[in-house]
């Protein structure tokens, strides 16, 4: 057997330590692929060893997670060893494999205090384990396969106190909700900021620390950025009064405009602004996108506003404009390396070394990237991130603070540039958040509940209202019911991971469908119950799938359509086809054939089959509904002034059920698409529901299933912790 430390040139590895060691370099920290990949090459050495062999001993063979995965873990490899000054370790022989250039030398691990299997260490490995699994009648053979005891007349009080250890940690942990991070780094702690009705957003700091500028929509109100003195109790200045919402807001350098984003409500129309604060006076810098949120920051110098989500741009693009140019157009920024995606978050390093921007390849992987600008340079710094919520240098420019939206929890982390190593911060409900004082706080909005599922009852001429389904700290979203079943199916993280569940109507008789510890999305059933559409990315990949449940079996397909990105997908009247989005345009994969055919060209976002073989979609904002018939011809249903609506719309048993902007309000409208004419329409509150969220009818029931968010408010808060010190 192969010892666990070997050393490649100047570099030590320790397998079972996860660490690469230079005399003169910073310890790097890698993840447990990683080193398993580098440990078999190592063991194989000088061997050519092909792709599959190393996904069946890292992956157990598991081809569709290895195998994007082992690329990735090359590069990590390759990257790593560079930055400890060691270059082409690792050769890759086109369509053959991998193989080590570098002979390791194996060397005699010696005993550490931490490899001895203490009675503690036995405790903290078994209150990590998953307490539906571990049964009391199975914790003495564990107990004896990690600690084995020969006498008996000892063992029986010795598993008494590891088990009552067991269970009195669980309980603590669980009463007092407490992280183990935070036992780990030191207690944190939180004060409140701004506490109250409506959502207050994206604190953003002031250079000379003293004013926190946020965004802050008030119940029935288009949200407007407020200034707040952090060193008087004084309360928040309103420094906008538009009919427009204002996004996320920047500080100048010198303190004295802020730069941010307006969206108009009923349009969408999107516009880049300076807000001069000693005046209010606010001027219209750049068009960004339609609907869009807008990611921006001042370069190190002060001189640039950079910004993403240029309206006649690239959107996958960083633009600059020149602030010491009052007639500055947008530009491109020249990215050097690393290039695919779409650029959200961007911010500086104070010392104008570092430009760090996430990158979305879809809306289930987002990714951090670290750009060097003196050596024109980049890395990748996360891997298989789902949604990333923020990103900001530390004071010190040596570390990253990140927030990341993941299996429906906002987590905050702290990455260390010199380490090469990510710790959580183990703060719940941590979202945006502003830049780190000097002292190491940092100021973030936390929404402390979750998206609910909701629905209202369909009763022509009766007023309705909305009816919960459920209410829990956990998510429950993307409804879709089906007759044939009579039972809806949603995605909920209640398990942990987003997961697919079905239940019946009224939330009773809940399971759980998957176990992909992965992101899912837009679950849709087939119209006989037999299918779960959905789309999902797997932990290794980089891009999305669509995925095919067969409900009775649980038999899981991944449905090769030869794309990157899948969207709101659903089935054919006849469910032998499965329309859904790709870029913008419909497309769709015949179940028999494994066929994809693009069927729109101007614009298709969501489409349901209608019993004689035509679909009903959208193409894109405010341009109506549309029909599209078996030979390719397409007609508008209804235009842009009777439905504004993208997702938010179903239809069943000839009646179309769609959610509607008129004027400030926010209705729920019905239209049956036999007689064209309208039904009803029913007021639902702003401030619950969103026009973006999915809905899901059925005339039979007379019910429209949505997602609700119960309570929202969203506070600011002030954070000290150890990490950031």
């Amino acid at each position: 057997m192969m010892s666990e430390i070997f050393e490649l040139g100047a570099v030590r590895v320790n397998v079972r330590k996860l660490t690469l060691t230079h005399s003169t370099q910073p310890i790097v920290h890698l993840q447990n692929k990683p080193i398993e990949v580098l440990h078999f090459l190592a063991s194989q050495y000088p061997r050519l060893v092909s792709r599959d062999e190393v996904i069946a001993a890292v992956w157990a063979g598991n081809y569709y997670v290895g195998d994007k995965a082992l690329t990735n873990v090359v590069w990590q490899l390759r990257h790593q060893f560079k930055l400890l000054g060691l270059s082409d370790v690792i050769t890759t022989v086109r369509k053959k494999g991998y193989r080590l250039e570098i002979a390791p030398v194996w060397k005699q691990a010696a005993i550490e205090p931490d490899a001895v299997r203490t009675p503690e260490n036995i405790t903290q490995q078994l209150s990590l384990a998953d307490s539906d699994q571990l049964l009391l009648k199975d914790a003495p053979a564990k107990v004896s396969e990690l600690y084995p005891v020969k006498n008996k007349t000892v063992r029986s009080p010795l598993l008494f106190m590891l088990l009552f250890g067991v269970c009195l940690t669980t309980w603590l942990l669980w009463l007092f909700s407490i992280d183990s991070r935070q036992l780990s780094f030191g207690a944190y702690h939180v004060e409140s900021v701004l506490e109250g009705s409506g959502r207050a957003m994206h604190p953003s700091l002031s250079p000379d620390e003293t004013l926190l500028a946020f965004s802050w929509q008030r119940f029935g109100q288009p949200a407007q950025l407020y200034l707040k003195e952090l060193n008087a109790s004084s309360a928040p200045r309103q420094l906008t009064f538009e009919f427009f919402d204002h996004g996320a807001a920047i500080w100048s350098s010198d303190g004295l405009h802020l730069f941010s984003s307006r969206i108009a409500p009923d349009d969408g129309r999107c516009s880049l602004i300076m807000l001069t604060l000693k005046t209010l006076e606010v001027k219209e810098l750049a068009m960004c996108r339609h609907y869009g949120r807008v990611y921006l920051n001042v370069s190190a110098d002060g001189r640039y506003l950079a910004f993403t989500g240029y309206l006649h741009g690239d959107a996958n693009s960083l633009y600059l404009i020149d602030l010491d140019d009052s007639e500055s157009k947008p530009r491109r920024w020249s990215c050097p390396d690393l290039c695919d995606g779409m650029v959200r978050d961007v911010a500086f390093s104070s010392d104008g070394r570092y430009l760090a921007l996430t990158r979305r390849f879809h809306r289930l992987s987002e990714d951090i990237f670290l750009y060097d600008l003196h050596q024109n340079s980049v890395s990748q710094l996360s891997f298989g991130e789902e949604d990333i919520i923020g990103v900001v240098f530390h004071p010190d420019n040596e570390r990253l603070l990140y927030a990341t939206f993941k299996h429906g929890q906002r987590q905050g982390y702290v990455y260390d540039l010199a380490q090469n190593k990510i710790d959580p911060l183990g703060v719940s409900n941590f979202g945006g958040h502003s830049a780190i004082t000097r002292d190491g706080e940092v100021y973030f909005h936390q929404l402390p509940h979750s998206l609910q599922l909701g629905y209202v009852p369909w009763q022509p001429q009766a007023p309705a209202g909305v009816f919960p389904l459920t209410a829990s700290a956990h998510r429950f979203e993307m409804p879709n019911f089906n007759s044939a079943r009579q039972e809806i199916t949603f995605v909920s993280n209640r398990s942990g991971h987003t997961e697919l569940w079905r239940a019946d109507p009224d939330m009773q008789n809940k399971r759980q469908l998957t176990h992909l510890a992965s992101g899912i999305k837009y679950p849709q059933w087939s119209n006989s119950g037999d299918y779960i559409v959905f789309v999902s990315r797997l932990p290794s990949k980089r891009y999305d799938q669509l995925m095919l449940l067969q409900v009775d079996t649980g038999k899981l397909t991944l449905l090769n359509t030869g794309l990157q990105w899948h969207s709101r997908p659903s089935f054919r009247a006849d469910d032998q086809a499965i329309l859904f989005s790709s870029d913008g345009q419909l497309h769709q994969i015949e179940l028999h054939s494994n066929r994809v055919q693009q069927l729109t060209l101007d614009g298709g976002l969501l489409a349901q089959g209608l019993p004689n073989g035509d679909f009903l979609f959208t193409k894109g904002l405010n341009q109506g509904l549309w029909q599209r018939h078996a030979d390719g011809s397409e007609r508008l249903v209804l235009d842009a002034t009777s439905f504004s609506a993208l997702y938010a719309w179903s239809y069943s048993d000839g009646i179309l059920a769609y959610l509607q902007h008129v004027e400030d309000k926010l209705s729920l409208a019905f239209y049956d698409l036999a007689t064209n004419q309208p039904l009803s329409s029913i007021v639902l509150p702003n401030e619950n529901i969103a026009m973006y969220n999915s809905l899901s009818f059925n005339a039979d029931i007379q019910r429209v299933f949505l997602e609700v968010e119960p309570l929202p408010r969203i506070d600011l808060k002030k954070l000290m912790h150890p990490l950031l010190k």
